[in-house]
């Protein structure tokens, strides 16, 4: 007759730790490594639920983004740049209205001539145009005498002539000389002839003894 085999408490222990020794040590040199694995060919049913951590996710997966924070205090002003390069020189403006016309000014000084007269082209002193003439006489077409005060004759003193173009008779093309003319006699007057160029011919001027 067989006897019934019961084991010990201290032989139980035993054989359980034995038998998780040798079945941690199956599974341990049964494990597959990322080098085994094809990539792309493992799928999220691959993968247990809830079994992965965010440390699993680190640096390879981001998460959305935050909400955007508050803006910051306002940074202290920069320093002033550098002038910039000077524009084009613009348009000119239009021209602006006229001002109105000034004051007339003081009379100046006496001159120094010894004798002066404005005459028209008929022989008339244009008054009071005149300083120190007694007298002024057409002889003919462009021939005029001119007397003087204070002992000034065409023998002692040297007179000067220009035309008065603001005399109506006056045209740009005649000239005015002083000297004798044959054809009239002044005296010791001097004589004012006025030419056109090729004969004589009535015009204004202005006589004056320096």
């Amino acid at each position: 007759m067989i006897k019934r085999f019961i084991p010990s408490p201290a032989m139980l222990i035993a054989l359980i730790a034995l038998s998780a020794a040798l079945g941690g040590t199956a599974v341990a040199a049964g494990l597959i490594t990322g080098a085994q694995v094809k990539n792309g060919s493992l799928t999220g049913t691959d993968v247990k639920d809830k079994s992965l951590t965010k440390r699993d996710f680190r640096g390879s997966v981001r998460g959305p983004a935050g909400p955007q924070g508050a803006q910051g205090p306002q940074g202290p002003q920069g320093d002033r740049g550098a002038p910039g390069a000077q524009g084009a020189t613009g348009p000119q403006g239009t021209q602006g209205t006229q001002g109105t016309q000034g004051t007339q000014g003081a009379p100046g000084a006496p001159g120094s001539a010894k004798a002066w007269v404005q005459v028209s082209n008929t022989g008339a002193i244009v008054e009071p145009k005149r300083f120190n003439i007694t007298s002024v006489t057409k002889q003919g077409t462009g021939a005029y005498c001119v007397a003087a005060g204070g002992g000034l004759t065409n023998l002692n003193s040297v007179a000067l002539a220009t035309l008065d173009f603001n005399d109506a008779q006056t045209f740009r093309g005649e000239t005015v000389q002083i000297g004798a003319v044959p054809a009239f006699n002044c005296g010791t007057s001097f004589t004012v002839f006025v030419n056109d160029g090729t004969s004589s011919s009535d015009g204004g001027f202005f006589f004056m003894i320096p």
